[in-house]
């Protein structure tokens, strides 16, 4: 409300929503669930960037937020010395050049992208069963694959969000990995130990290496008040 003669202050906000979407896949067609990406602009080196990610579902993948422009998709393969990181660019190279452009307008939605990973990279599937001491399904507990690495002495591991999952009413679980990479496998539960004061302990399973060839299957964990985690085995 405005009297006669009188001013008023009013505040504006505008919202980019622009949206990239689409899947990551291997060259099989597997749909690869937690991608990390970067969309940049194609003109400028060292331009704006917005960061997507994966829905969790066959692969999928948005970017919200675009402004107008013209942009490339890539992900990044990390090596063990940083400075030798190489960006990986859709829709599957990894010369900047070859990059193909993603123009998005203002409010635009460009969408049924399909980014390939790099044809060394096939998605493999780990599943098994976390249980306590004595035998019991360990519901509702956390599933990790931490520190991932490359087979190879100069190979690369493709960046993504920490690999995590909760296990079912079975104590069963289900993450995904790359082939040419090594993982360390955890699973971590919360225990109460005093239920008046609502203590509670931290009971880890040891840590496993694995590498992945093939789809691994009937893994077991054990978690144990007396286990503890080796934080990717150092």
């Amino acid at each position: 409300m405005v009297e006669d003669r009188g001013t008023a202050v009013v505040g504006f906000e505008a919202y980019l929503n622009g949206v990239v979407s689409g899947k990551i896949v291997d060259q099989d067609g597997q749909g690869y669930n937690s991608a990390f990406l970067h969309l940049v602009e194609k003109s400028i080196e060292k331009g704006r960037s917005v960061y997507g990610h994966s829905t969790g579902e066959d692969g999928s993948f948005e970017v919200f937020g675009v402004p107008p422009g013209e942009y490339i998709l890539y992900l990044e393969l990390q090596g063990s010395d940083y400075k030798k990181n190489k960006l990986f660019y859709f829709p599957g190279t990894i010369e900047r050049e070859e990059a193909e452009g993603i123009k998005v307008g203002l409010g635009g939605k460009v969408e049924g992208l399909e980014f390939f990973l790099p044809k060394e990279f096939k998605i493999r599937t780990i599943e098994g069963q976390v249980l306590w001491e004595d035998g019991k399904p360990a519901v509702n507990v956390k599933v990790m694959l931490l520190c991932p690495g490359s087979a190879k002495a100069d190979g690369f591991t493709i960046e993504f969000h920490p690999t995590e999952t909760r296990t079912d009413e079975n104590g069963h679980f289900e993450l995904e990995g790359f082939t040419g990479e090594f993982y360390w496998l955890e699973s971590r539960a919360s225990k109460k130990v005093d239920s008046h004061s609502g203590k509670s302990i931290e009971v880890p399973s040891p840590s496993r290496k694995i590498a992945l060839t093939d789809n691994l299957k009937n893994l077991r964990l054990i978690l144990s008040e007396k286990g503890l985690s080796n934080s990717c085995g150092k």
